[in-house]
């Protein structure tokens, strides 16, 4: 499926908005460049997912939710470790998820391993920077990562998934 099909199926399957750009800009040696940009906006329990994904362009993918909590709650990040890397320091898997409490970071793993990132990160070149990060009245959950990996567009739907467990997780807290 193309990635506009995706979106369009996201669309149709939730609760979102979904706004569209595509352009061509002239490129080196006078080919064109298409970029297409999507910004889907699910709502999921009150909160906003806002995901913006550029195709064409930067090939990079941004997920963004802010959560207002009454309590706090522990930051968190979980960081990739390229292959090449991987292969200099000869370490057995290529992410890592900080968290100094001990049961959230079990509990994100378990979702990691759920929606197929551990898959994803250690079978292609899918390397996510996902950040959880509270401030005085508000959770911020940052996603970021490039979309030169196989898989880009078949796996958004699991994506959006793994986020909206997420609220789940961190709301239950």
């Amino acid at each position: 499926m193309t990635p506009k099909e995706i979106f369009q199926k996201i669309y149709n399957e939730n609760n979102c908005e979904l706004y569209t750009n595509s352009f061509k800009v002239n490129g080196e040696v006078g080919a064109n460049i298409h970029i297409t940009k999507y910004n889907l906006k699910v709502f999921y329990h009150e909160n906003i997912i806002d995901a913006f994904y550029d195709f064409g362009n930067s090939d990079t993918a941004l997920i963004t939710i802010n959560l207002p909590l009454p309590i706090p709650f522990p930051d968190f990040q979980l960081i990739t470790i390229d292959h090449i890397t991987k292969l200099f320091f000869f370490r057995k898997r290529n992410w890592h998820l900080k968290c100094r409490n001990r049961s959230l970071k079990n509990k994100i793993e378990t979702l990691l391993r759920k929606h197929t990132f551990v898959n994803l990160m250690e079978n292609t070149a899918f390397e996510p920077t996902i950040t959880g990060i509270k401030s005085e009245f508000s959770y911020k959950i940052s996603t970021r990562f490039s979309l030169d990996y196989s898989d880009n567009v078949t796996s958004i739907s699991s994506i959006l998934d793994f986020h909206k467990e997420l609220i789940d997780l961190i709301k239950e807290k």
